[in-house]
């Protein structure tokens, strides 16, 4: 067959295996990294819908108009047994919301993950504060081709209280939104396993022999033992373009950073060309411009990069220490935690990668450091150092905390400083106090929820707290002005977590909290740093990082950030699998009503009969 008439496929193929053979063979023009021959799939949020009721709402709640939503909604009330559901949904202390969760990247079974609570378009519930959110199924659901809509299985369930949804950071000040909301860490994946990333090699390099060679490299580096002490690599080759990755759990809480290490990873080298290779990342290590490019290449490499790395902690400028310190952390070596805490305390632009990395070392001088950054100026810097210590060190008794009985931990820290005050509304409910002498100012007179007053007279050395409910006798406890006090009475008086979130906010607006208050206020990627070039050449501004390479540990976002970028990737979930059309810009439970004569199976709602 001439070349002309040759098939397309087969002629793919052919080079694809041509190609392969030249890189294996180091052949000049092809790479010798991993990361030009593969892209890394399974960094994106499944988006997991699902359908619920709210009670507790004080009246704001609607009786829903008839709709698919509805249908949905009494279908499953049946299945679980609520008994009357139509009278229950007539009430307004009740209201229909979508419920919407994105789940993330290598979960597993038990873990949680965020919860976001929306109202239908037309909905007239005017308020979800005080809101509970009851027992509710998230699947995955798409559009798809010919009309009608495909459910996926059950992967997650989710209930909680709803804490209204506020700005994020410095939002003390901010009016929260009284018909949107989120539960924190509110749902639960149910699935066995864990999602897992996958390794795809480019199509134009597709070959048995590349893709094994590939996992073998990747294996080499990063390796664990099974139950009878044998090594096991940790990427497997599953066919000739598909490799399964598993995350070490020195990477867990940052996984973008065991992407970029194992891209750097060598296809193919001698002893000669990696020693020369290493001559030339020395140099590079110790220029600013060099020194990050220089650092992921050494750390993939391994322990023979220990004392390349250590050289450079010597380096007149902040920036080479760090990214050495950086690579030590994750090579399991505490020579540069000096280094990372320097760099977290002066360089907002290097923090949030300095405290992951110092998370994921199991090392006293790490610990340590996190500790002294807990009596930093800024919250962002105290918070995301406790964040990194309960992650490396949960069992610690200084930041440990107590489990309270509405579900959300409050952690009481006697750290030195300015009072300040921390709560989430993102992965996890969770108060914490840095100052555990803080107290509330008085005169004071504020909510903690619909049933909860907290009261303190001008020139009392004590605060009322008060709980005043209909068909209920009287409470009252009468505690000190100290925040953890007070915090701890409204939770015996059935405070919960949004109660409590808005005391505190109110507190500070009404000048009764001594401190800044901070809403999921943490340290970010894709800062801007400024450079001093060498030689009085000036400065130069460049970004560190960027939201895709985010370190999980510190992911805040309820809507996925955007995954890395994935080419040829496979199918993750059934409904991909099954062919469906792309997601529609609009979320699907929002768009239902809208395309309600495509669904393909809904229950009649015979409310209005």
């Amino acid at each position: 067959m001439s070349r002309m008439n040759e098939d397309p496929k087969e002629a793919a193929i052919k080079k694809g295996s041509e190609n392969a053979t030249a890189a294996l063979l180091g052949k000049e023009g092809h790479s010798r990294l991993l990361g030009d021959y593969i892209k890394v799939s399974g960094y994106n949020w499944v988006v997991l819908e699902g359908v619920a009721l709210v009670v507790n709402l004080d009246g704001t709640g609607e009786d829903p108009p008839a709709s698919p939503l509805r249908a949905l909604l009494l279908e499953d009330m049946r299945r679980r047994k609520v008994e009357d559901p139509q009278t229950l949904l007539r009430s307004t202390d009740t209201s229909m919301v979508i419920v919407r969760a994105y789940l993330p990247p290598l979960i597993k079974k038990g873990e949680s993950f965020d919860v976001e609570i929306s109202l239908p378009d037309g909905s007239k519930t005017t308020s979800l504060a005080g809101g509970f959110v009851m027992p509710c199924d998230l699947k995955e659901h798409a559009y798809v081709q010919g009309g009608g809509t495909r459910e996926g299985k059950l992967m997650a369930k989710a209930t909680g209280p709803i804490l209204l949804a506020t700005g994020e950071g410095e939002s003390e000040s901010q009016t929260p939104n009284l018909r949107r909301g989120t539960i924190p860490g509110g749902a639960t994946y149910v699935l066995e396993g864990m999602r897992k990333l996958t390794a795809i090699v480019r199509n134009d390099y597709r070959s048995a022999k590349l893709t094994h060679r590939i996992a073998g490299r990747v294996g080499e580096r990063f390796h664990d033992y099974d139950e009878h002490g044998l090594q096991k690599p940790l990427a497997v080759a599953l066919t000739d373009l598909k490799i399964e990755l598993t995350v070490p759990e020195k990477y867990r809480d940052n996984y973008p950073r065991f992407q970029q290490v194992i891209r750097n990873i060598a296809l193919k080298e001698s002893s000669v060309e990696k020693h020369m290779r290493v001559r030339g990342l020395r140099d590079s290590l110790m220029i600013p411009d060099q020194t990050e490019q220089a650092a992921l290449e050494l750390e993939a490499l391994g322990a023979d990069a220990l004392p390349v790395l250590k050289e450079a902690l010597k380096a007149s400028d902040l920036e080479c220490r760090f990214r050495a310190g950086e690579a030590l952390a994750y090579l399991g070596d505490p020579a540069g935690v000096d280094a990372l805490r320097e760099a977290a305390e002066k360089e907002p632009a290097f923090r949030v990668f300095a405290l992951v990395a110092l998370a994921s070392m199991d090392d006293g001088s790490a610990f340590q450091a996190l500790y002294s950054l807990m009596d930093h100026d800024s919250l962002e810097t105290r918070y995301g150092a406790f964040r990194a210590l309960s992650e490396a060190n949960p069992n610690d008794p200084n930041v440990q905390g107590e489990k309270m009985p509405g579900g959300y931990s409050l952690h009481v820290l006697r750290t030195s400083g300015k009072p300040m005050v921390h709560v989430t509304q993102r992965k996890k409910a969770e108060i914490t106090i840095f100052g555990a002498s803080q107290q509330f100012t008085t005169p004071m007179m504020a909510r903690a929820g619909q049933k909860i007053m907290v009261i303190g007279d001008a020139g009392s050395s004590n605060i009322r707290v008060v709980r005043i409910a209909a068909n209920e006798p009287r409470q009252v406890r009468e505690v000190s002005p100290r925040v953890a006090d007070v915090i701890k009475a409204c939770a015996e008086l059935d405070a919960g977590y949004p109660d409590i979130v808005q005391l505190l906010v109110s507190a500070k607006h009404n000048a009764n909290l001594p401190g800044h208050i901070g809403i999921d206020e943490m340290p970010r990627a894709g800062r801007v740093y400024t450079r001093h070039l060498p030689e009085n050449q000036g400065a130069s501004e460049t970004t560190v990082g960027s939201e895709n390479q985010m370190p999980n540990l510190f992911e805040t976002g309820i809507k996925p950030a955007g995954a890395l970028p994935v080419e040829d990737s496979e199918p993750e979930t059934e409904l991909e699998a099954a062919g469906s059309e792309a997601k529609p810009a609009t979320p699907f439970m929002a768009d239902l009503d809208a395309k309600s004569g495509k669904t393909s199976k809904t229950s009649k709602d015979t409310s209005k009969k």
